[in-house]
Formats: structure tokens, sequence, C-alpha cells
């Protein structure tokens, strides 16, 4: 009887076998993405994408995973190996690993991780459908306009390209990851569903953004929209297309101000764009936007008034004050240490180019440009590119910065207009506390190490 129960119920067991019949496949689907080291065993995650954290995480693993599988000898996967060989601070690798643990995709024993064997193929298909089959996809032409000509533009034409973009394909997760996402915030799915809608794999908000004044109005409708799309998709980002579409459609008004009100939120919404000319722009929440979103969430729930927002008088109504630099010595030294190990630089030149103190940092010989506006990039992108990594602190104020190091602080509204600055830096004003946005992130580091290595960089 119990044999004759289990040929019935065979197909809903799965071991890892299942995973290992498949192998051939598997590898077409890695083959891109990584190499191994046939003598080491050692992960080589290919830099011709950019993956995010999470993924680097997910390839790594399953490169390991592939590494057991002939022969290796198995190794316990913790932060602080992650740390080293993807080059990524471990602070930064907490709510990655924490997210990928809660969603079923990594299993955690104490401090080691590992990848479950049943998750491989789904996350191979995952990351060929984002970064290889969306890049053989054909671009469309777009013809050149001439001014004098009457003809005008295909409307239904360009209305497609958009709605092309808007409809990336975001996958709705099931109940049960959603459960698990939301079980530590106190928060019921039948609450959830009584402030958010979704039908045919469309958000709706149904309550609790509106407010006596549009701008917050905004703040709350974009915060609750980037919550839910967290929690039902997955996802901290959303497109900045799709994220007005959906608060048109809950009727959110005055749209046309949306962006320049978030701006003044950047630390709970961060606008990211992409290069220049490019629609592809984004907005994605930010931790403490995320906990923020949450608390406005249940005050909707429980008739509390736990969320909290001051809305300044007009855009910009006084310079914002960077907070002040505190370290301690050894720790700063420690952080230097670290800072060099991870990111491969000689510690000693590091600290022959700049001036590390508790209080301040500034470039011993700062790079000299004939103009003046490229001079002061140069010199804020390495500096707060410093301050970031070593400081742990995002917003800097440039004026100090550039007058310690000696250079030219005057006339930095200029900065405002150059398409570097716009860039690489958030979009404050210029004189006010700034901070390097993820493009400039990227680039900063790029040019540290030329700098170090050569002692000046082209933008």
């Amino acid at each position: 009887m119990k044999e004759n129960k289990l040929e019935i119920l065979k197909d809903l067991f799965v071991d890892e076998s299942h995973t290992l019949e498949d192998l051939k496949k598997l590898r077409e689907k890695t083959k891109d993405f990584f190499k191994i080291e046939q003598k080491t065993g050692n992960v080589l995650i290919s830099h011709e994408y950019n993956f995010t954290v999470k993924e680097k995480i997910i390839l790594f693993m399953i490169g390991k995973y592939f590494c057991e599988e002939v022969g290796f000898e198995k190794e316990n996967i913790t932060s602080r190996l992650l740390s080293e060989v993807l080059h990524i601070q471990q602070t930064s690798l907490t709510a990655p690993l924490g997210e990928l643990v809660s969603q079923h995709i990594l299993s955690k024993e104490d401090t080691t991780y590992a990848i479950k064997y049943y998750q491989i193929e789904k996350q191979l298909d995952l990351l060929n459908e984002k970064h290889i089959l969306k890049a053989k996809l054909p671009h469309t032409k777009v013809r050149a306009i001439v001014k004098n000509k009457k003809s005008k533009p295909n409307k239904s034409k360009v209305i497609s390209r958009k709605q092309s973009f808007n409809e990336t394909q975001t996958q709705l997760l099931s109940e049960e990851e959603i459960l698990e996402i939301i079980k530590n915030e106190n928060i019921e799915l039948n609450d959830l569903y009584s402030i958010f809608n979704i039908r045919n794999n469309k958000l709706i908000l149904l309550k609790g953004f509106k407010s006596q004044n549009n701008r917050e109005s905004h703040i709350k409708s974009s915060l609750l929209t980037l919550v839910a799309h967290k929690i039902f998709y997955g996802s901290e980002r959303i497109s900045s297309a799709n994220l007005r579409t959906i608060l048109q459609d809950s009727g959110v008004r005055g749209l046309i101000n949306l962006s320049t009100t978030l701006k003044e939120y950047s630390y709970w919404i961060v606008h990211e764009r992409g290069q220049i000319g490019s629609i592809n722009t984004s907005y994605r929440i930010t931790h403490e936007g995320y906990r923020k979103g949450l608390d406005l969430l249940r005050d909707i729930i429980n008739n509390t008034s736990t969320f909290q927002l001051k809305l300044s008088n007009s855009r910009i109504t006084s310079r914002e004050v960077a907070p002040p630099f505190k370290i301690s010595q050894d720790n700063l030294n420690k952080k230097i240490s670290e800072f060099s190990r991870i990111e491969k630089i000689d510690e000693n030149e590091l600290k022959m180019k700049f001036d590390f103190q508790e209080d301040h940092i500034r470039i011993i010989e700062p790079l000299i440009e004939n103009t003046r506006k490229i001079m002061q990039i140069k010199n804020l992108l390495l500096l707060g590119y410093l301050i970031r990594k070593i400081y742990e602190q995002d917003k800097f104020n440039c004026i100090d910065l550039l007058k310690n190091s000696g250079v030219n602080s005057d006339r930095l509204d200029l900065l405002d207009s150059n398409k570097f600055y716009k860039k690489y830096f958030s979009v404050k004003k210029s004189k006010t506390a700034m901070s390097l946005i993820h493009p400039g992130e990227v680039k900063a580091k790029e040019y540290l190490t030329k700098y170090l290595t050569e002692g000046t960089f082209e933008l």
C-alpha cells in the first residue's frame, strides 16, 4: 500500500538528482555569467554585465554549488567571505542576504549560506531574461524629424515604445512569499489588500494617500507604491513611467510636479537616471524609505499617527547642512585598511595622496584643471567616494571639502548646469549638502584607481 501511494504521489517529491540530470542545460544557461578555475575552484563572475549585489551573490552561490558537484571540498560561505571575493563591503551585504533568505532562494545555517538547489534553474532563467534575451532584441530605428517638414512623428509608435518600457516584466510573488515578507511587520494579508488592489498584474492604491495638498499626497502615494512593489514583486525599483501611471490611475492629482517634490526626499526615494537622453529612468526606495512607508501603512491600517512628514515652505528654504564627521582614530585606521584590502589598492599610496583625520578629509595634491568646473567635479568625486566608503557618510559639504584641499570654490552655482555633475551627484543644489548617486560612485571607484596609479584621470 505504501509503495502504491508513493507511486501516485512521486511527482510531488523532488530531490537533488532532478537538478543534476539537467546539468548540461544549466551549463548553457550559466556559461555567459561566470567561469570556474579548474585548479582552485574560484568563481570568476563576468564584468560584461551590470549585475546587482543580489545577482552577484546568487551567481557565486551557483558556482560554488557546481564546485561541490565535481568534487571540490564544501566551503562555508559567510558574509565575510562574500565581501572578500565580491569586493563589496560586508555591511552592504546584510540587506540583500536577508532578502534572499526570506525569499527562500538561499538557506542559512548559523553564519553560513547556500543556494537551494531547486532555485538554481529559476534564478538562471531570470538572469538570462534580464541580461541576455533583452540585449538580443532588435532595436527600433527612430526616424530623424526635419524641422521644416510638415509631417509629424507617428504618435502611436511613440506610445507603443513607452508602453513597452512601462510593461517591463514583473512577476508577482506567490502568496507564501508575500506572507513571509509581511509576517515580521505585523501586517495581515487582508489588511494589505484593503489598501492595495492588484488586477491583471496592475497595482492600484485604494486609500491612505489623500492629503490637504498635492505635495504631501505625492510623497505618501509614492512611498506606498514603492513599498507595495517591494512586497508584491520583490523589487525596490519601479520605472518612472510606471510609477506615474499607477498614481494617475489611483486618483493622485498634480503629477506634473511629482519629480520636483520627490527630489526633496531623496533619502527615502532615489531618482535613478539612465544615460543622457535615455527614457529608462526609475525610482528606488531606500531602506529608510521602506521603513517610513511601512509606518505609513500601519497608520492607515490601525488608524494611528506614527508617520510624520515635514514639508518645507518652499523648495529650498535654507542651505542643508551635512553632518560632521565622527570617527575615532583607531576606527579610521581600521576602515582605511579594510577599504584598501577590498579595493585592492596600496594603503600607503592612499595615505600619501589623502589626509584622513577624525573630523575631515582633504586631497594633499588636488587635481588641477584649466576649467574650474571640471577641477571641482574631479576632486569632489574622489573625496565623496572616500567619505562614503571610509567615513560611511553619504552627505558632505562641497565648499568645506574644496577649501580644505586648497581647491578654488568660487562660482559653485555653475556646477548645476554641468553634465558630469548631473550624472554623478545628487540633484540638490551644489551649495547645499550633496552626495554621490550610483553612477557617480561607480565612476569614482574607477577614477580613484587611476588617480593613485597615474596621478590623473579623464572624465
